[in-house]
């Protein structure tokens, strides 16, 4: 029987340790395990034997520490790229919001110079615009919604704003909670309203397009 087979893992890493802690002399160095406290014969192996024993054992072990060491790495390559992916789905998504935003208030300004043009170079009034009336209902050169009025509708709904996913309308300086939008009578000047906790982060629009919410 071959000595490998009847060494213990104990006398294999005692043999290791012999062979780093003995000086190379040549190839056929013997290395010696001394017999135990309980006597009984020593084992000597030929340093090259002992080499062999130990390479067979390491490329026995190799092929799973590195599987486990790829599968640690794809492991963590995976979560990076999910974050990643994670992390511009939400960029995406905000800088869609904003863009979206822009293009709504855009609209909003060019039907209420259209509704100025066809109403005697006047801006309807903030008792016209509760609920978008004066835009979304048919209306007379005066601005009220009567049976055949020919001017209007100038839009198919009320406007949800991107940003509070609110429709409502109010005053300037009169942004609260459930309005999208505030409006001045005065110069028919259109705001989005903005949430307090996107003050800081307002993103494509001049600071007189918009108004915060209180």
């Amino acid at each position: 029987m071959k000595r490998g087979a009847m060494m213990g893992a104990g006398v294999m890493a005692t043999m290791a340790a012999a062979i780093i802690g003995t000086s190379l002399v040549g190839t056929a160095q013997t290395v010696v395990e001394p017999a135990g406290a309980g006597g009984g014969a020593t084992i000597k192996v030929e340093r090259a034997e002992l080499q062999r024993m130990i390479q067979t054992e390491v490329q026995k072990q190799l092929p799973t520490l590195v599987q486990q060491e790829v599968h640690r790495r794809m492991g963590d390559l995976v979560k990076r790229i999910e974050e990643n992916q994670a992390r511009l789905m939400r960029e995406a998504r905000v800088a869609h919001k904003w863009e979206s935003t822009h293009a709504i208030l855009q609209t909003l300004r060019s039907q209420l110079e259209l509704y100025k043009i066809m109403h005697g170079d006047r801006f309807p009034t903030m008792e016209q615009m509760k609920e978008w009336r004066a835009l979304t209902l048919a209306t007379d050169s005066r601005g009220n919604a009567v049976a055949g009025a020919k001017c209007g509708p100038y839009l198919q709904e009320a406007p949800a704003s991107p940003l509070t996913e609110k429709s409502g309308i109010a005053p300037v300086g009169g942004a609260g909670p459930d309005t999208g939008w505030v409006y001045d009578e005065r110069t028919g000047a259109i705001r989005v309203v903005v949430p307090p906790a996107e003050a800081g982060n307002v993103k494509g629009l001049s600071r007189g397009e918009y108004e915060v919410a209180r």
